[in-house]
């Protein structure tokens, strides 16, 4: 249900609008990650961990690539596409679709191994 919602709302949008692809993408992977918390609330901190995470994680990385390569933003983005808003020289954008990327896949990956978040961890054993 959840996979079905997040591609759903991908093909509509994609085929009805002229909205951005990195909007949509991301829509659509919020959408998915938020039926999997609704079916199964224990997911909820995992969701806003690990789209914090991803989302903070992504911005590390491309902004010490713009501060090594001076313009590298400038020259690989089409900024006249996006919204404008830059966040220490890095499109908001980017944030916000690391962070839905990242609140998805985490419980996706659950999902697919049982719907459970893995809390117990395994006694070590000693040969």
């Amino acid at each position: 249900l959840a996979a079905t919602a997040g591609i759903v709302t991908a093909s509509v949008l994609a085929h009805t609008t002229a909205v951005n692809i990195i909007y949509t993408t991301s829509l659509a992977l919020l959408i998915t990650a938020f039926v999997l918390g609704i079916s199964h609330l224990y997911f909820f901190k995992t969701i806003l961990a690990n789209g914090l995470l991803m989302g903070v994680l992504a911005m590390v990385i491309l902004i010490t690539f713009n501060a090594l390569f001076p313009g590298f933003i400038e020259h690989t983005w089409n900024l006249n596409a996006l919204s404008g808003i830059m966040l220490l020289g890095v499109p908001m954008e980017e944030f916000l679709f690391h962070f839905a990327a990242g609140a998805c896949f985490a419980v996706v990956y659950e999902c697919l191994f049982n719907c459970r978040p893995s809390t117990r961890r395994r006694k070590a054993v000693i040969a």
